[in-house]
């Protein structure tokens, strides 16, 4: 049980640096998100990550552009290489809840 607790902790650790890097590098600072909702600032996130994402799809995009037989354009190649994912399980706790959860490990 110990473990598991060490195990999730270290893998949330390593997400928050991964979302704090990307925030940063987007927006410069996190000072603008002392004022936004919870939900707000998932979204952004989440944009973020999309964004993050869709930056590295073109790049790996322009360096097998010269050498494609059939050249296609960038959205028809993101499409090709993206799948909106829906979530199977709805969390539907407070956001109080997942907080302690968190600040739970122990």
């Amino acid at each position: 049980m110990e473990t598991r607790r060490c195990e999730q902790f270290f893998q949330i650790s390593t997400r928050i640096v991964d979302v704090t890097d990307i925030l940063v590098h987007r927006y410069g600072s996190l000072e603008f998100t002392k004022k936004l909702t919870f939900k707000q600032t998932i979204k952004i996130i989440n944009k973020s990550f999309e964004e993050e994402n869709k930056e590295k799809l073109f790049r790996i995009y322009l360096s097998l552009l010269p050498h494609m037989e059939r050249q296609i354009s960038f959205n028809d190649y993101y499409k090709k290489h993206t799948k909106v994912e829906t979530p199977k399980i709805m969390d539907n706790r407070s956001e109080e809840e997942i907080m302690a959860e968190i600040l739970d490990i122990k």
